[in-house]
Protein backbone atom coordinates (compact mmCIF):
# COMPACT_ATOMS: atom_id res chain seq x y z
CA UNK A 1 0.00 0.00 0.00
CA UNK A 2 1.57 3.41 -0.82
CA UNK A 3 -0.27 6.70 0.46
CA UNK A 4 -0.06 10.11 -1.12
CA UNK A 5 -2.35 13.25 0.30
CA UNK A 6 -4.45 11.16 2.24
CA UNK A 7 -5.38 8.80 -0.78
CA UNK A 8 -4.27 5.31 -0.08
CA UNK A 9 -3.08 3.08 -3.29
CA UNK A 10 -3.23 -0.16 -3.11
CA UNK A 11 -2.86 -3.56 -5.82
CA UNK A 12 -5.22 -6.47 -5.56
CA UNK A 13 -6.21 -9.53 -7.73
CA UNK A 14 -9.44 -9.97 -8.34
CA UNK A 15 -12.33 -12.85 -9.92
CA UNK A 16 -14.42 -12.01 -12.76
CA UNK A 17 -17.62 -14.44 -11.80
CA UNK A 18 -17.87 -16.02 -15.28
CA UNK A 19 -18.23 -19.38 -14.55
CA UNK A 20 -15.81 -20.82 -17.36
CA UNK A 21 -13.22 -18.09 -16.47
CA UNK A 22 -9.51 -19.62 -15.47
CA UNK A 23 -9.85 -17.58 -12.13
CA UNK A 24 -12.57 -19.87 -10.95
CA UNK A 25 -10.17 -22.43 -10.70
CA UNK A 26 -7.53 -19.94 -9.04
CA UNK A 27 -5.16 -17.44 -11.02
CA UNK A 28 -6.84 -14.00 -10.44
CA UNK A 29 -7.18 -11.53 -12.90
CA UNK A 30 -4.81 -8.75 -12.00
CA UNK A 31 -3.31 -7.05 -10.06
CA UNK A 32 -5.14 -3.80 -10.89
CA UNK A 33 -4.65 -0.64 -8.66
CA UNK A 34 -7.17 1.19 -6.25
CA UNK A 35 -7.40 4.15 -4.59
CA UNK A 36 -9.11 4.93 -1.00
CA UNK A 37 -9.06 8.20 0.07
CA UNK A 38 -10.26 9.45 3.47
CA UNK A 39 -13.68 8.61 3.68
CA UNK A 40 -13.34 5.03 2.42
CA UNK A 41 -14.68 5.96 -1.09
CA UNK A 42 -12.95 2.90 -3.36
CA UNK A 43 -12.05 3.92 -6.66
CA UNK A 44 -10.67 1.60 -9.79
CA UNK A 45 -7.38 3.01 -11.13
CA UNK A 46 -6.01 0.40 -13.68
CA UNK A 47 -3.10 -1.83 -14.47
CA UNK A 48 -0.77 0.80 -13.80
CA UNK A 49 -0.62 3.50 -11.84
CA UNK A 50 -0.77 7.24 -13.89
CA UNK A 51 2.50 8.86 -14.13
CA UNK A 52 1.36 11.91 -11.96
CA UNK A 53 0.95 10.13 -8.92
CA UNK A 54 4.22 7.95 -9.30
CA UNK A 55 5.83 11.33 -9.75
CA UNK A 56 4.13 12.57 -6.32
CA UNK A 57 5.46 8.77 -4.80
CA UNK A 58 8.74 9.62 -5.56
CA UNK A 59 8.71 13.57 -4.34
CA UNK A 60 7.40 12.67 -1.58
CA UNK A 61 9.90 9.58 -0.91
CA UNK A 62 13.13 12.35 -1.36
CA UNK A 63 11.53 14.43 0.60
CA UNK A 64 11.01 11.85 3.86
CA UNK A 65 14.84 11.31 2.98
CA UNK A 66 15.66 14.95 3.40
CA UNK A 67 13.37 15.64 6.88
CA UNK A 68 14.89 11.83 7.95
CA UNK A 69 18.23 13.78 7.78
CA UNK A 70 17.20 17.25 8.91
CA UNK A 71 15.85 15.26 11.95
CA UNK A 72 18.65 13.62 12.70
CA UNK A 73 20.75 16.84 12.48
CA UNK A 74 18.32 18.30 14.74
CA UNK A 75 18.47 15.38 17.37
CA UNK A 76 22.19 16.15 17.13
CA UNK A 77 22.29 19.65 17.93
CA UNK A 78 19.58 19.23 20.74
CA UNK A 79 22.01 16.61 22.45
CA UNK A 80 24.67 19.91 21.82
CA UNK A 81 22.63 22.06 23.37
CA UNK A 82 21.03 19.80 26.07
CA UNK A 83 25.01 19.45 27.33
CA UNK A 84 25.90 22.78 27.15
CA UNK A 85 22.98 23.74 29.55
CA UNK A 86 24.15 20.93 32.19
CA UNK A 87 27.57 22.72 31.78
CA UNK A 88 26.29 26.25 31.80
CA UNK A 89 23.99 25.05 35.19
CA UNK A 90 26.68 23.04 36.58
CA UNK A 91 29.36 26.68 36.58
CA UNK A 92 26.69 28.94 37.88
CA UNK A 93 26.40 26.33 41.01
CA UNK A 94 30.08 26.30 41.23
CA UNK A 95 30.85 23.06 40.23
CA UNK A 96 34.52 22.01 38.18
CA UNK A 97 34.32 21.89 34.42
CA UNK A 98 36.52 19.55 32.21
CA UNK A 99 37.85 20.77 29.09
CA UNK A 100 35.26 19.54 27.16
CA UNK A 101 32.43 21.30 28.76
CA UNK A 102 34.50 24.38 28.38
CA UNK A 103 34.44 23.86 24.87
CA UNK A 104 30.66 23.33 24.59
CA UNK A 105 30.34 26.51 26.54
CA UNK A 106 32.44 28.64 24.57
CA UNK A 107 31.43 27.30 21.17
CA UNK A 108 27.48 27.23 21.45
CA UNK A 109 27.62 31.01 23.40
CA UNK A 110 30.79 33.01 21.89
CA UNK A 111 31.68 33.57 25.36
CA UNK A 112 35.41 32.43 26.59
CA UNK A 113 35.12 31.47 30.01
CA UNK A 114 38.14 32.57 32.22
CA UNK A 115 38.66 30.13 34.82
CA UNK A 116 40.58 30.92 38.26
Amino acid sequence: MKRLNGVSYYEQTRKCGKQYCHCVAGEEHGPYWYSRDGGGEIQYIGKELPVDILVGLAVRDDNREVLRIKQNENHAQIEMLLGVNRAVQGYLQGDYLNDHQIRLIEAATGIALSLV
